[in-house]
This record gives structure tokens, C-alpha cells and sequence, in this order.
């Protein structure tokens, strides 16, 4: 099953490129550029995530586990390489904050 989601998720990528790519003209070495490092990012994030939860036998405790390694290990590396889209994650949620 989950096979089929990633066929099905990445099959969609390309049709998405396509109406893209007529529209703003969007080379698929453009989409590379802003697609892989963050699919990188969560390859290295589940592989720590992976690495540190592998001798959890309870289902429940791997869960919450691979979460709260894979969160801090996550935002680590977008902090590290200073990526704009998690500034703007949390300045929307200190303006979200502050607005309540």
C-alpha cells in the first residue's frame, strides 16, 4: 500500500510539472533545485529517526519516539542551512500567537 502512494505521489509530481511548466515556465531543473533538499533533509531525518528508535519494540513508544527525534532533527537542519520557509513557519506562528 504504501508503495502504491509513492508511485501514485510521484507519478503526480509530473503531471503537476506539466501544468507548471505551461504556466510559469518552470524548468525541471528548477523543480529539482527546490525539491531535493528537502527531500534530502527528510532522508538524513529518517535515517537519525530510524537509527535511534530501531530497538523500540512497543509500537506506541517507537511512535512517539520517531517523532520527537525526527521534529528537533528536522528543524536542526533547516536551521543550520538557514532555509526561509522556516522563518516564515515560525513568524506565522508568533503572529498567529500574538494575535489570540
Amino acid at each position: 500500500m504504501v508503495i502504491v502512494y509513492v508511485i501514485l505521489s510521484i507519478s503526480w509530481l509530473f503531471v503537476w510539472f506539466y501544468f507548471v511548466r505551461k504556466e510559469i515556465g518552470l524548468t525541471f531543473l528548477g523543480l529539482a533545485k527546490n525539491i531535493l533538499p528537502y527531500a534530502l533533509t527528510m532522508g538524513v531525518t529518517i535515517a537519525v529517526s530510524w537509527y535511534f528508535t530501531r530497538n523500540i519494540t512497543n509500537m506506541y513508544l517507537m511512535l512517539v519516539a520517531k517523532i520527537a527525534t525526527a521534529v528537533p532533527v528536522y528543524i536542526g537542519i533547516l536551521w543550520m542551512f538557514n532555509c526561509g520557509i522556516l522563518k516564515e513557519a515560525f513568524h506565522y506562528v508568533l503572529q498567529k500567537r500574538h494575535k489570540d
